[in-house]
């Protein structure tokens, strides 16, 4: 058995970017992934849905093939032919939520048994590799959904199935199109569950299925970065460092140059922060200077901020009680990522604070493009920092209940 699902399930708020949108028949109960009508392509492309803050980019429109005679009844071919479209096929005469379960668990089932026919005569045929590759993709597909459907024999079943079929078409070509969409089946199997569940389990499965993809399909300089950036920052969110910091450096190993990797390396900057100086520096709001070196023998909180995030105003009461408490033995620097300067004065003149702003003049520099963010991997709001007053990082995730204590064991 692969990784288990468990019984107390933790809330995990992070929005899916592998599974595509459905078309005709979209997700339905009992089979709770992508839908089975969604065309190949748009599988294939589904890692490039923008996620929140991951800059993965967009999936593209397949565009209609074009129309092509039936093949002969009997062929591999014909047999492919039918299982597209099957796939394709809304369904018809269900009501009920049992009704359409029942209803594409067995369509999944036939689908199983058309592409494993189609494989079993076309896998020692070179000239027939293409439609190898077709059932290949339709066969892991519909595997896929069967490993996440709500029937637990059945899941389990194509769960080993799926990972077992990745080996197998790697073992049979490790460079082909078969193989790749294997690997990434199983990829996105992992991250299903991890962002069904939230259990370490699955997060680090997902590390591990996306670091595989990437080591055995180099080749595949959008989906491998995307990939391996999609679950460095999953575990990042679980607290879950070792993982994330072994997906951020193969990218920045294996896929330089890529805009995933320029992310990754900031990411790893500020992984490595604890117990290290801080560099941290910009123009601020009146177009002045500041530096963390301003506050040498002081506590500093760093607040990476924007107006329009709630959590930013719960934190601001922690914030005027500290700066009560210790007074000008102590700092606090924000780092402002909104890209409207009315908002970030408005804001400021509500809050009540005295501490600078880092607010680049220049456009390009505002929102997620300041490049302290952009240097240190910032992706979500609030990220509030603590150097203590020997300069040394000593937290890069307080929150509102943790900042007053660590500023007290920062002086």
């Amino acid at each position: 058995m692969r990784p288990q699902t468990p019984s107390a399930l933790i809330v995990w708020l992070w929005r899916a970017v592998f599974l595509g949108a459905a078309a005709a028949g979209a997700a339905l109960p009992g089979c709770n992934g992508s839908s089975d009508a969604t065309t190949a392509a748009s599988d294939e492309s589904a890692v490039k849905t923008a996620a929140p803050l991951a800059s993965i980019g967009a999936a593209k429109t397949a565009e209609a093939p074009p129309q092509l005679p039936e093949p002969v009844a009997g062929t591999p071919q014909s047999l492919l032919h039918e299982a597209k479209m099957l796939r394709m096929k809304p369904l018809a005469g269900v009501t009920s939520a049992d009704q359409i379960a029942a209803a594409q668990l067995a369509r999944q089932k036939e689908l199983v048994r058309l592409t494993t026919e189609v494989i079993a005569k076309t896998h020692d045929e070179p000239a027939s590799e293409r439609t190898f590759d077709d059932a290949a993709f339709l066969l892991m597909n519909a595997r896929l959904q069967l490993a996440l459907c709500d029937d637990e024999q059945v899941r389990n079943e194509n769960v080993d199935a799926l990972y077992e079929h990745a080996e197998a078409f790697h073992r049979r070509n490790p460079e082909s199109k078969a193989a790749a969409e294997a690997a990434f089946a199983v990829a996105k199997l992992a991250h299903e569950n991890a962002r069904r569940h939230g259990s370490q389990e699955w997060l680090e499965e997902f590390a591990r299925q996306a670091q595989v993809f990437a080591t055995k399909f180099p080749k595949e300089e959008s989906r491998g970065p995307s990939l391996l950036f999609s679950a460095g920052w999953s575990c990042e969110l679980h607290g879950l460092t070792q993982p994330a910091t072994a997906c951020y450096t193969q990218i920045a190993d294996r896929f330089p140059g890529t805009e995933e990797a320029v992310t990754a390396a900031g990411s790893l900057r500020r992984l490595k922060l604890v117990g290290q100086p801080l560099q941290l520096g910009g123009s601020t709001l009146d177009g002045g200077y500041v530096s963390i070196d301003e506050y040498a023998g002081k506590p500093v909180l760093v607040l990476f901020w924007q107006a329009s995030n709630p959590k930013v105003a719960d934190l601001m009461p922690v914030l005027a009680d500290l700066q009560a408490a210790h007074g000008e033995n102590f700092g606090i620097i924000g780092v402002a990522l909104d890209e409207d300067e009315s908002a970030v004065r408005e804001f400021l003149d509500s809050c009540g604070l005295k501490w600078k702003q880092i607010f680049f003049a220049d456009p390009s520099k505002r929102g997620w493009k300041n490049t302290v963010a952009e240097f240190y991997g910032v992706k979500s709001v609030p990220a509030l920092w603590l150097v203590g007053s020997d300069g040394k990082v000593r937290a890069t995730n307080l929150s509102a209940e943790t900042a007053r204590q660590a500023v007290a064991n920062a002086r």
